[in-house]
C-alpha cells in the first residue's frame, strides 16, 4: 500500500511541475514573434542552445521592440525552470534592448535585477559588465554622478581582471558621459568658454585656462584610449561608436573639418563592416555641423537627419527619431518653411509625453500660426486686398519698430554701462597680461613635470604596499619587514623629488635660470636608476648599463636629471615585461651622445613625426595599463634647449624605440 502511495504522490508532483513548466510557455508564447522565430526557438529542444539562440538574437536584432519582445521570452523560460544564472542573463539583455526604446526606468530596474543575481552568484566579471551597462543607463538619462560611479566601478575591476574589449567598452562610456556633462548639457562647463572670443582657436583658448585644458586632455586621452584596445581587439563596433563620441566632441569644439572628415570615414567603415547598429546615430551627429549655431547649411543638415530618421524609423528607436525630426523641423524653421516645419513637428507629439519635452507644444501652436498667416497672406494676394494688407503692414511695422526703439535704447543703456566697466578691467587686463602669460607657463611646466615624475616613485610605493598586504595575510612577517624598508625608500626618493621640483619652480619665475656645475654623468644616471628599482622589478625588466668609467661634463644637473627621469620612465613604461634596457654613451669632437634604447611596442612613423607637437594625440596607455599625459618628450626637447643640447629618436613599430640626447662636454 505504502508504495503505491508513494508513486502516485511523485506522479502527482511531476504533474504539477509540468504544468507549471508548460503555463510559462504558454505565457511566453503570447508574446509578438516573427513566425521564423517562433520557429527556430520551439523548435530547438536543448535547453542551453534555446538559451544560445534567444540571447544572440536579443543582443543582434536592430530593431528595438523585437530585441525587447524575444529578451522577455528570455526571461519567462529561464524564470520557468528557476535557472537563476540564465534568469539574470536574461534581465540583463532585456534591460539592454529597452534601453534602446528610451524607456531608461524599466532598463535600471531590470539591471538592477540582473545585478542583485550576479551577486548571489558570486560571478564577479558579470557583476562588473552590468555595472557598465548601468553607467551607461544612467548617462542616457542624463544622472551623470550615478553614471561615473558605476563606470568607474566597473572601470577598477577590469583595471586589475585585464579584458581589453570591456576595457574599450568603459572608456567609450566613460567619454560619452564627460562629452554631455562638460561639452553638451545645458550649463556645460565649456558652454560659455567655447562661445567667448570666437576669432580665436579652441587650441588657443584651451592654453589661457589650465584647468579646463587638463579636462580638455582627460577626455580626449579616454577616447583614445576605448580606441587603443578597440583596434587592438579588432572591433570595429567599438571603433564606430567612439569615432561618433569623437566626432561629437570635434563638433562641440567647432572644429568642423575634422568632425566632417571622421563621420565621412566612420560612414565607410560602416558599410565595409556592415555594422548599422549606429549609422542613425551618425547621420544626427553628422547633421549637427550644418544645423543652426554651426556652419547653419539647413539644407544639408535637413538631408542628413532624413536619413538618421529613415533608418531609426526601420530600427524602431523612438530617441533617435525624436532627435531628427527636431534637428528637420528646426531647420525647416529657420529657411522659412513653415509647412514642413509643422509637419515634421506633428510627429513629435507621440513622444512629447515620453521625453517631457514640454514646451513643444508651444512651438507646435507657434509654427501652426505662423503657418496660417503664410496662408493667409497668399489668399490675399490673390484677391487682390491690396489695401488691407497694406494697412496690416503699416500696424505690424508701428508695433515692432516701437518695441525695436525702445528695446534699442534699454540696450544702449546698457553698453554703456558695461564699456565703462569694461574700459577700467581693460586696464587692469593690459598691465597684468604680460605677467599671467608667464605665471601661467611656469605652472604648466610645473604640473606636468610633477605628475610626470612622481608617478614612477609613487606607483612603486603602491606596488610595494600590495606586497606587504599579501605577505602579512599569508604571515611572512619577515618578507613584509624586508618590503617595508623598500616603501621608505622609495617613499623617501620621492619625497626629495618633489621639494627638489619644488624649489626648481620657485627659481623658474620670470625666466629659466640654468646653473651649470662639473657633473660625473656615470654617477648621476646610476642614481636615477635607483628611482625606478621597484618600477624595473615588477615588469622584470633588466637594465644593461655601458656606462662604467666617470664621465665628466658641466651642466645644470636638475634640468638634466628631469629629462633623464622621462626618458627612463618612458622605456620603462612601454617594454614589455621581462625585456631589455640598453644605456650606451659615445664622445663625437666636443659633443657626448647619450642613449637609451628599449625592445617595447616602438612607434609608427606617424606618431614619430608628431610627438614633439603639443597639438598631436600621443598619449597612449603602457604595455601594463600606465597612463600616459604625451608630455615627456615635449619636455625634454623643451629642457635641452637650455643645456645647448638636442634629442633625436629613432623607432620602429613592435621593435623598440632609442633615444639620444646630444650635450655639449663644456658650457
Amino acid at each position: 500500500m505504502k508504495p503505491l502511495i508513494f508513486k502516485f504522490f511523485t506522479g502527482f508532483l511531476f504533474f504539477l511541475i509540468s504544468i507549471l513548466f508548460l503555463f510559462s510557455e504558454t505565457q511566453a508564447k503570447q508574446l509578438v514573434l516573427p513566425d521564423s522565430l517562433k520557429q527556430i526557438f520551439y523548435n530547438e529542444k536543448k535547453l542551453d542552445r534555446r538559451f544560445e539562440l534567444i540571447n544572440d538574437h536579443a543582443s543582434n536584432e536592430l530593431n528595438a521592440s523585437l530585441s525587447s519582445s524575444i529578451a522577455l521570452y528570455g526571461i519567462f523560460l529561464a524564470d520557468s525552470i528557476k535557472d537563476k544564472k540564465r534568469l539574470a542573463r536574461a534581465h540583463e539583455i532585456y534591460g539592454i534592448s529597452l534601453n534602446k526604446k528610451g524607456d531608461y526606468t524599466s532598463g535600471i530596474e531590470n539591471l538592477g535585477q540582473a545585478l542583485q543575481l550576479f551577486e548571489q552568484l558570486n560571478l564577479l566579471d558579470d557583476v562588473a559588465k552590468v555595472k557598465r551597462t548601468m553607467g551607461e543607463t544612467f548617462r542616457a538619462s542624463k544622472n551623470y554622478e550615478l553614471a561615473m560611479t558605476y563606470l568607474n566601478q566597473s572601470l577598477f575591476y577590469f583595471s586589475n581582471n585585464p579584458d581589453p574589449v570591456m576595457l574599450a567598452r568603459i572608456y567609450n562610456r566613460i567619454a560619452a558621459t564627460l562629452l554631455e556633462l562638460w561639452y553638451i548639457k545645458d550649463g556645460s562647463i565649456f558652454g560659455s568658454f567655447l562661445s567667448s572670443n570666437p576669432k580665436i582657436s579652441y587650441g588657443a583658448k584651451l592654453a589661457l585656462d589650465p584647468d579646463l585644458k587638463v579636462k580638455d586632455d582627460s577626455l580626449t586621452n579616454t577616447i583614445q584610449a576605448s580606441k587603443f584596445y578597440a583596434s587592438n581587439t579588432k572591433r570595429y563596433d567599438l571603433i564606430i561608436s567612439t569615432n561618433i563620441i569623437e566626432g561629437s566632441y570635434l563638433v562641440s569644439t567647432k572644429q568642423y573639418e575634422k568632425a566632417i572628415a571622421l563621420f565621412e570615414e566612420t560612414v565607410q567603415l560602416i558599410e565595409r563592416e556592415r555594422l548599422f547598429e549606429d549609422l542613425a546615430l551618425i547621420y544626427l551627429n553628422w547633421s549637427r555641423v550644418y544645423s543652426i549655431g554651426y556652419l547653419e547649411e539647413p539644407e544639408k543638415a535637413i538631408e542628413l537627419s532624413k536619413k538618421a530618421l529613415e533608418i531609426a524609423i526601420k530600427q524602431d528607436i523612438p530617441v533617435y527619431i525624436f532627435m531628427a525630426n527636431n534637428t528637420i523641423h528646426s531647420n525647416y524653421a529657420f529657411i522659412g518653411d513653415y509647412e514642413s516645419a509643422y509637419n515634421y513637428l506633428k510627429q513629435q507629439v507621440p513622444l512629447i509625453q515620453e521625453y517631457g519635452e514640454k514646451d513643444l507644444l508651444t512651438q507646435l501652436k507657434t509654427l501652426e500660426f505662423q503657418y496660417e498667416l503664410q496662408e493667409s497672406e497668399r489668399e490675399l494676394q490673390i484677391k487682390q486686398e491690396q489695401v488691407r494688407i497694406i494697412v496690416s503692414g503699416i500696424a505690424i511695422v508701428v508695433v515692432f519698430s516701437s518695441i525695436f526703439i525702445y528695446l534699442l535704447y534699454r540696450n544702449n543703456n546698457k553698453q554703456r554701462e558695461l564699456l565703462a566697466v569694461l574700459s577700467k578691467k581693460n586696464l587692469i587686463i593690459s598691465e597684468q597680461n604680460h605677467e599671467l602669460e608667464q605665471i601661467n607657463a611656469e605652472k604648466d611646466r610645473f604640473f606636468a613635470i610633477l605628475a610626470h615624475d612622481l608617478k614612477g616613485p609613487i606607483k612603486a610605493v603602491s606596488a610595494s604596499l600590495y606586497l606587504i598586504n599579501d605577505d602579512l595575510k599569508s604571515g611572512n612577517i619577515e618578507s613584509a619587514m624586508i618590503m617595508t624598508s623598500a616603501v621608505s625608500s622609495a617613499a623617501q626618493r620621492a619625497s626629495d623629488l618633489l621639494s627638489n621640483l619644488i624649489e626648481w619652480a620657485k627659481s623658474q619665475r620670470g625666466k629659466v635660470h640654468v646653473n651649470p656645475k662639473p657633473l660625473d654623468l656615470t654617477m648621476d644616471l646610476q642614481d636615477i636608476l635607483r628611482l625606478f628599482e621597484e618600477n624595473l622589478k615588477t615588469k622584470d625588466l633588466h637594465v644593461i648599463n655601458e656606462l662604467r668609467d666617470p664621465i665628466p661634463i658641466k651642466t645644470d644637473k636638475d634640468i638634466l636629471d628631469t629629462v633623464l627621469r622621462n626618458i627612463l620612465s618612458n622605456a620603462i613604461k612601454f617594454s614589455h615585461k621581462g625585456g631589455t634596457i640598453h644605456i650606451r654613451a659615445t664622445q663625437e669632437d666636443e659633443e657626448l651622445v647619450l642613449s637609451i634604447i628599449d625592445e617595447g611596442i616602438g612607434m609608427d612613423q606617424e606618431m614619430l613625426k608628431n610627438i614633439f607637437k603639443l597639438d598631436a594625440y600621443n598619449s597612449r596607455p603602457g604595455t601594463a595599463g600606465e597612463v600616459s599625459s604625451g608630455l615627456g618628450l615635449i619636455l625634454c626637447k623643451d629642457f635641452l634647449v637650455y643645456l645647448n643640447g638636442e634629442i633625436k629618436i629613432e623607432s620602429e613599430e613592435n621593435k623598440g624605440t632609442k633615444v639620444s640626447i646630444i650635450l655639449p662636454l663644456h658650457t
